[in-house]
């Protein structure tokens, strides 16, 4: 062990003799030691009188202010559509470029219930169909003007609808008694053909029952014509169809829903062919 004092022989007046340098070693690292954790801690009791000055500031709590108000209204603003939807707009009177962009590109019109989605295609129709001068003109222009992600929205719009009507009808058909299925196959043949009718497509026949004969003669000459190229054809396309439309609307349905709209559209082709629903055999034979 190092010897931190010694006694000088010949000097009993001064009695201890001075340090030796490793003495003065151990009491500088002691010193610096100790005076380490006091000048940490100093530094902690100054950053926390910073921070309770900072905060007691009002400065501090108004900028704070002023940056809750500048995320929140980046928020509201990012989100707003999805708190608060688009009006629908006066489709038959009101701005026709409003109604357009509402009806074609805004996925607000998605949101909408079936009946007026369809109330809202019709009026918009019919007021292209009969439009001035002026609303064909800013009709060229938007319509001009649809390109990259607008006609994507436009495609998903129009897709959707077709799906929702279907899946709508194929819902009903599905609730309806047995003895009752022809007569709502009638009817349904009957709206859809209106619809078309309803969104510019040419007319089918003068009363119902001229429609309902177009649509059996032109389901008949469907049948000739798939058993002639091949008679597995007819079920082969519609898988085609279904796989087509999926991706296209009917992906957003449930499998219940898919079923139904499967089946109605087969008992639909069966009964304008005259064959027996269930069997698919032709009646009477």
């Amino acid at each position: 062990m190092t010897r931190m004092f010694s006694l000088q022989p010949g000097d009993p007046e001064r009695g201890m003799a001075p340090a030796t340098p490793s003495l003065m070693a151990n009491l500088a690292a002691h010193e610096h030691a100790a005076a380490a954790p006091r000048s940490a801690a100093s530094r902690l009791r100054q950053a926390d009188d910073a921070l309770r000055r900072l905060l007691a500031s009002p400065r501090t709590w108004l900028a704070a202010g002023v940056l809750a108000l500048a995320a929140g209204g980046w928020w509201v603003g990012s989100h707003w559509r999805s708190f608060f939807p688009r009006p629908t707009p006066n489709v038959a009177e009101g701005d026709i470029e409003d109604a357009l962009d509402f009806t074609l590109l805004s996925g607000d019109f998605n949101r909408l219930s079936v009946e007026e989605r369809l109330r809202i295609v019709r009026e918009l129709a019919n007021r292209l169909r009969s439009g001035s001068a002026d609303d064909s003109a800013l009709i060229a222009a938007f319509a001009a003007g649809i390109s990259g992600a607008a006609r994507d929205q436009l495609r998903e719009n129009a897709e959707r609808l077709f799906v929702d009507v279907w899946a709508d009808f194929s819902g009903k058909y599905h609730a309806v008694d047995k003895a009752e299925r022809e007569k709502f196959l009638d009817q349904a043949f009957l709206d859809f053909t209106k619809l078309g009718e309803d969104l510019g497509g040419p007319p089918m026949g003068r009363n119902e029952q001229e429609k309902l004969q177009a649509g059996r003669d032109q389901a008949k000459r469907d049948l000739d014509r798939a058993r002639s190229s091949d008679p597995g054809l007819s079920a082969q396309r519609a898988g085609q169809f279904f796989n087509f439309m999926t991706g296209r609307g009917l992906d957003k349905t449930s499998p219940a829903q898919r079923d139904q709209m499967q089946r109605f559209q087969r008992d639909m082709v069966r009964h304008l062919r005259g064959q027996d629903l269930d069997t698919g055999k032709p009646k009477g034979g």
